[in-house]
């Protein structure tokens, strides 16, 4: 049920961003993402509330790339670029605008407003029956919700919050397979999945099982900033 509700109202075909008048938005040759992020990887950053993973996740889906070259380029959120009609160079991009999913625990409602989000479908882990909602329980769904859209995005950045609830409801090793077989589409189609965690709610075994196959988000944005600073 809830893939046939993903899939018809989140139409990557068919969504479509609405004009920057209606948005409120205020575009800017000059507004590039902040973070040179690698593709095709699992971050985990380590943080009690997620701040900084939601930050990172608006910043990929809704500015210009980090080297982009085209001052006529803007900031732009769409999960369907090819059916823009905005004049914008990155429609003849080899990389294309990354789209963006949000899979979470928090309000989408509030999601939306706090990080100026639009048209990325977000999608809320919830026991109550909605439009919008996912059980916790059923991760196969989470993990196919997740993988399909790796797979029919060519730039996709997936942000899944809420890790410690799954945990909880679930077992660590359901959840720890559900994020190994995202992470083997996560590489395969060169995505991002930001998966931000408070390791306070994990023994250190378990904390080493995430860390395994996943690169720390922290860890790169140390590196970065310590690149920019040497500069």
């Amino acid at each position: 049920m809830f893939l046939k509700r993903f899939r018809r109202k989140f139409n990557l075909k068919e969504a479509v961003r609405p004009p920057a008048s209606e948005l409120g938005e205020v575009s800017s040759s000059g507004d590039k993402m902040a973070l040179n992020i690698p593709w095709g990887h699992i971050y985990l950053s380590l943080e009690p509330k997620a701040e900084t993973s939601f930050r990172i996740f608006a910043d990929l889906v809704r500015k210009r790339c980090y080297d982009c070259d085209r001052d006529d380029s803007f900031v732009c959120e769409s999960i369907a670029c090819v059916s823009c009609t905005l004049p914008c160079p990155c429609k003849t991009c080899e990389k294309g605008r990354p789209g963006g999913l949000v899979i979470c625990r928090r309000n989408p409602a509030l999601v939306r407003k706090e990080f100026n989000l639009q048209t990325t479908p977000v999608i809320w882990l919830s026991s109550i029956y909605g439009n919008y909602t996912v059980h916790p329980e059923k991760l196969g769904i989470i993990e196919k919700g997740a993988t399909d859209f790796i797979e029919s995005t060519k730039r996709s950045v997936v942000l899944i919050e809420g890790l410690e609830y799954l945990i909880n409801i679930n077992g660590f090793f359901p959840v720890l397979r559900m994020l190994e077989n995202i992470n083997d589409m996560t590489m395969s189609h060169e995505s991002v999945v930001i998966v931000p965690l408070d390791e306070r709610t994990l023994d250190k075994k378990e904390l080493a099982y995430l860390q395994r196959n996943t690169r720390s988000l922290q860890k790169l944005l140390e590196e970065q900033n310590g690149r920019e600073n040497s500069v």
